[in-house]
């Protein structure tokens, strides 16, 4: 414990890494005990401050280097790039990709309306529904555009509403379609294969019915509580404005409830 020399894993920052690495003393010793380096958040090597840093440990690490995110950009990109300095220094190099995350992301923005603004919003967070982001006219999804459980199912009852003697959309009620589950627990793949089917089928209904599309959207605007009313009649987007105008109060909430951390 509190031994860098001595431990068996060391967790610390990548500036202090950098320091040990290029250490004349630890040279002989220390480095080369080094078995793996594990890079969480890799993608930080693209920020401006503290970047150079991490493609510093990238380039002289004496060991197979394992990158971790989430959020990289590209990364069949990035990935050759890595791989290239890791063949390099002769270590084997795999990229695993997983397209769905293991916790889904609850989406929210923050907006209080023009008649609350110097006054207080009892919950200026607002849920969006993905689904009810889309543009005007709309019809593709995006590849990433990804849907919790709850999401799928109000997304089911939305498209069941305007399309409920489509057979195809009757196949996919839930009961019906979760029947062929043999241990009787749904698992996250089953939902993602139901959200993936689900998805399709309101893609392939919207490139016919521009009308249905629209209606599904508006009615789960209503389902996550964001009415076009009460958006000051704008989109559930919130417009660069309303960004602005939001800004300082959500910067003083967070403040007031401590969570707001100094540097």
């Amino acid at each position: 414990m509190h031994d860098v020399l001595k431990c068996q894993i060391l967790v610390t920052v990548p500036e202090m890494l950098s320091i040990l690495l290029l250490s004349p003393p630890l040279a002989r010793t220390w480095v080369p005990r080094l078995k793996w380096i594990i890079l969480d958040e890799i993608h930080s090597i693209g920020q401006q401050e503290g970047g150079a840093v991490w493609e510093q440990i990238i380039l002289m690490a004496p060991c197979p280097i394992i990158g971790l995110s989430a959020t990289v950009g590209k990364p069949e990109q990035f990935n050759e790039w890595l791989g290239a300095v890791q063949k390099t220094h002769g270590f084997k190099h795999t990229f695993i990709q997983h397209p769905h995350r293991y916790s889904h992301l609850r989406k929210f923005f923050y907006h209080i309306p023009k008649t609350s603004r110097g006054g207080s919003e009892s919950n200026p967070l607002k849920f969006i529904h993905p689904i009810s982001t889309l543009a005007s006219r709309q019809v593709n999804l995006p590849a990433d555009l990804a849907l919790e459980a709850g999401d799928v199912l109000s997304l089911y009852r939305a498209l069941s509403h305007f399309a409920s003697k489509s057979p195809t959309v009757q196949d996919l009620e839930p009961i019906s379609y979760f029947q062929s589950s043999s241990t009787g627990l749904l698992r996250q793949k089953d939902i993602l294969r139901y959200e993936a089917d689900l998805k399709s089928e309101f893609v392939r209904l919207s490139q016919s019915d521009d009308t249905l599309r629209q209606n599904v959207v508006d009615r789960l605007l209503l389902v996550s509580g964001s009415s076009l009313a009460s958006l000051d009649n704008t989109h559930v987007a919130p417009s660069k404005e309303s960004f602005f105008h939001n800004l300082m109060p959500m910067l003083e909430n967070l403040n007031a409830g401590g969570d707001l951390v100094s540097a």
